[in-house]
């Protein structure tokens, strides 16, 4: 039913929900533009694309725009008014974002098919990866922990590169005494 009900909204809001469901919640407008930004490589979103609509393959790019703007946060405010997301104030009163229900969440990611959502998920992954190196350690964990969930992702980065990764993690989160989350980014960063 929700799956249904995210079918019949436009193309551009059902990316920006399907990209939206593999970010952290919450999740900031520059969060969610670096996402785009990430997917503007061509494999990751003509993949993620092509799946929300079967007529897809009549377009040869994604139409948003690759940085923020006012369009972008209409788009989400029309997702606001739809109620698949709720806004809250943020740090810094930005506004956030977060799914109004797991369930809606689990329905975007269904939009794209499941060979395009390690493509996806790779690039935002190495989109959080690059907001969380500066400083933003839930962003970093986000990263690290979508690239860990798809196997293939350690096939696209060398072992080194994902042992990096990991251990980035792990030290960040033990310098935030989150010590079971450090070692879970330890063991990870051993087994490659």
């Amino acid at each position: 039913l929700v799956v249904e009900a995210l079918k019949e909204l436009s193309d551009v809001l059902q990316q920006l929900l399907t990209l939206s469901a593999f970010l952290p919640s919450p999740f900031s407008i520059d969060v969610l533009s670096a996402a785009l930004e990430a997917c503007g490589d061509a494999s990751a979103a003509q993949c993620a694309y092509t799946t929300l609509r079967s007529n897809a393959s009549k377009r040869t790019s994604v139409e948003m725009p690759p940085t923020v703007s006012e369009s972008l946060v209409a788009e989400v405010q029309k997702a606001v008014q739809k109620g698949f997301l709720t806004s809250r104030s943020g740090i810094e009163s930005d506004l956030v974002y977060a799914f109004s229900h797991e369930r809606i969440r689990q329905s975007a990611l269904l939009l794209i098919e499941e060979r395009c959502r390690s493509k996806v998920g790779f690039a935002v992954g190495q989109a959080l990866l690059r907001l969380g190196e500066s400083g933003n350690d839930h962003l970093l964990y986000a990263g690290v922990d979508l690239l860990n969930s798809v196997p293939e992702n350690a096939q696209k980065l060398d072992r080194e590169a994902m042992c990096d990764v990991n251990m980035h993690a792990g030290h960040a989160a033990t310098d935030a005494k989150a010590f079971l989350a450090a070692q879970k980014y330890f063991e990870r960063a051993i087994k490659f």
